[in-house]
């Protein structure tokens, strides 16, 4: 992967980077089996809500992962935007994988490989403009 893609990757941050980026709503249609979806769960499944600073809530057992809801509180994002990132879709936003990257505390080589899905799932997929 080389241009800004790596560039992002690297410092999470594309401000410092003065590039500029449209923000639109895009909407993916995925396979079940897409990249994007399996990595996400699956980061999410590894992670129990002490590791990030959330309270396990009532009906958590003692071995069960952080939930979607608990995961777009965390991200400060709505239960049903971060279900339709998952879930593959909607396309996550620059700042948004940021967020998932610190948030799951992934290292260089997973961070590259979420931004790999995503490029995946563009090439393959069809996108199509998401209302509001």
């Amino acid at each position: 992967m080389t241009g800004n893609a790596e560039v992002v990757a690297r410092s999470g941050d594309t401000r410092t980077l003065g590039l500029q980026r449209k923000q639109t709503n895009t909407m993916l249609t995925t396979p079940p089996d897409s990249p994007l979806r399996l990595l996400l769960r699956s980061w999410r499944a590894q992670t129990v809500p002490e590791d990030v600073g959330v309270v396990r809530g009532p009906q958590q057992t003692e071995d069960s992962a952080v939930t979607q809801e608990q995961t777009a509180r965390k991200l400060g994002c709505t239960l049903p935007h971060y279900a339709a990132v998952e879930t593959g879709h909607v396309v996550p936003s620059y700042p948004l994988l940021h967020a998932l990257a610190v948030f799951f505390g992934l290292d260089d080589v997973e961070k590259l490989a979420l931004l790999d899905a995503l490029i995946s799932a563009s090439r393959t997929e069809t996108w199509a403009a998401q209302a509001c």
